[in-house]
C-alpha cells in the first residue's frame, strides 16, 4: 500500500468516525479533512465534502447520484472495528466512573473519540450539586481522567423555572 493510499484511507476512516460520533467540529481543523474531500470529490469537486457535487449553479441541474450500493461499506467496517476494539461495556465503564466519586450518580454518559482514543465519558453528580467528568478507556476500563469538582450549573444544567 502506498503512502498516498494510507493517507486517503486514514482520511476516510476519520470522516466515517466523525459521521458516526458527530464530532465534526473537532476534525474540521485537521488537514485530513481536505485530503478526504479531494479523495471523495475528485479535483473538480465543489468543496463541501460530499460526492454528489450538488447543483451546478450555471445550469440549475443537479449532479446528485441516485442511491448506490457499493461493495465496501465504510460505516459498517468502522462500526465493526469499534465494537471489536472496545473490551469494556458501557455498564462496566459507568460502574467504574461512579466509583470515582463518593456518593456519586451518573447523569450522562457516552462513547466518544477523545484525542484520537475510544473512550467513555461520564458526568457524575453528587447530592450537594457537585459534578465530575470521568473518562474511561473503552479498551481496558482504566480511568484516564477525573475532573476537579465543579458546580452542576457550570455544565449548563438549570432548573426548569429558570427558563
Amino acid at each position: 500500500m502506498t503512502r498516498n493510499s494510507k493517507t486517503i484511507l486514514t482520511a476516510i476512516a476519520i470522516t466515517a468516525i466523525t459521521s458516526l460520533f458527530g464530532a465534526t467540529g473537532f476534525f474540521m481543523s485537521t488537514p485530513a479533512l481536505a485530503v478526504t474531500q479531494t479523495a471523495l470529490e475528485g479535483l473538480s469537486g465543489d468543496g463541501d465534502g460530499e460526492t454528489n457535487d450538488d447543483m451546478d449553479s450555471s445550469t440549475g441541474y443537479s449532479d446528485q447520484l441516485p442511491p448506490i450500493s457499493g461493495s465496501v461499506n465504510v460505516g459498517d467496517t468502522i462500526k465493526n472495528y469499534i465494537n471489536t476494539s472496545k473490551k469494556v461495556s458501557f455498564i462496566e465503564a459507568a460502574t467504574t466512573a461512579q466509583k470515582q466519586v463518593t456518593n456519586g450518580f451518573i447523569v450522562d454518559g457516552s462513547l466518544d473519540v477523545e484525542q484520537g482514543y475510544l473512550v467513555y465519558t461520564f458526568d457524575v453528580n453528587t447530592s450537594n450539586n457537585v459534578r465530575h467528568e470521568i473518562v474511561i478507556d473503552a479498551g481496558n476500563g482504566q480511568v484516564l481522567y477525573k475532573s476537579d469538582a465543579m458546580p452542576v450549573e457550570s455544565h449548563g444544567m438549570h432548573e426548569f423555572d429558570e427558563h
